[in-house]
């Protein structure tokens, strides 16, 4: 007696489609584009990463901040594009200014435009005072040099400042 591997009818094991030649059994859905999903996906990611790495450009309202102790007074600038505030503290007392910035190179012009007393503060400048000084960043430092327009606090504004993390 001789026994048979071969189909029923001349039929494979399996369905087949006559169409795509894939088995039956696999929704069309799932092999129909494999590359075209591999590319939809790819393209996904790529436009991700640039969505996410024009979130990193620096943004036109982001600011800066840049600290110092000098002489037992602490100074805090904060640094925008166009906008600046220094805060100048001894203990409570101090003063918080406001300024529009101008750049030209390494040169800032800082024109006050709000001028706020914290407690009892010496000596504070007045709303459309000007001042102009020489600020080069470099590594994570920056130097303030050529300061014109206070001349009273030259000693103590000028010097390095360390980026605030």
């Amino acid at each position: 007696m001789r026994v048979s591997c071969e189909p029923v009818g001349g039929r494979a094991p399996f369905r087949y489609s006559g169409a795509d030649g894939l088995p039956s059994h696999v929704p069309d859905t799932q092999m129909e584009f494999p590359m075209f999903r591999l590319l939809l996906s790819g393209f996904v990611l790529t436009v991700a990463a640039l969505v996410a790495g024009a979130d990193e450009k620096k943004d036109p309202k982001a600011t800066t901040t840049w600290v110092r102790e000098s002489n037992g007074v602490d100074l805090k600038f904060e640094f925008g594009k166009d906008a600046g505030t220094f805060n100048v503290f001894v203990g409570e007392n101090g003063v918080v200014v406001k300024a529009k910035l101008t750049r030209e190179k390494d040169t800032v012009t800082a024109e006050f435009t709000e001028v706020e007393e914290k407690g009892n503060f010496p000596s504070k400048p007045k709303k459309g005072d000007k001042i102009s000084f020489t600020w080069v960043e470099k590594d994570g430092a920056a130097k303030l040099s050529d300061l014109k327009g206070a001349d009273d606090a030259k000693d103590v504004l000028e010097g390095e400042y360390k980026v605030k993390k």
